[in-house]
């Protein structure tokens, strides 16, 4: 008979930008070194042949396709600062040894609530 191995369970992170206080903010600062304005970009999609912009496919009225990109230790403040609201004990070494497959996340920039014109 095989052991079962028992798989680590996946970390879903959504951060939503509007929703980070001045304290988080300022955590992510302190633990990446980074500004968060310069760390996390919304930019529009392009073309890397052509540079024409890629209209988003889910979009009804074609706006353009944007991907928030990040580095890694922006990411790895993004992790602490979602997982830190259920469990104030997690440190920042602690993130660093959570494998990035292990690891769901989402950054949304605006209030999914809002309606976009």
């Amino acid at each position: 008979m095989v052991a079962e191995v028992e798989k680590p369970t996946k970390h879903k992170v959504t951060m939503n930008m509007d929703d980070m206080t001045f304290g988080e903010l300022e955590d992510f600062e302190t633990v990446t070194g980074l500004v968060m304005s310069e760390a996390v970009k919304t930019v529009v999609v392009t073309d890397p042949k052509t540079g024409r912009v890629i209209p988003d496919p889910e979009d009804p009225k074609g706006r353009p396709l944007k991907e928030t990109r990040m580095s890694v230790k922006a990411m790895m403040g993004m992790v602490f600062i979602s997982m830190r609201r259920d469990n104030p004990e997690i440190t920042f070494d602690d993130v660093k040894k959570i494998k990035i497959s292990d690891v769901d996340l989402e950054v949304v920039e605006e209030d999914p609530g809002k309606a976009q014109d």
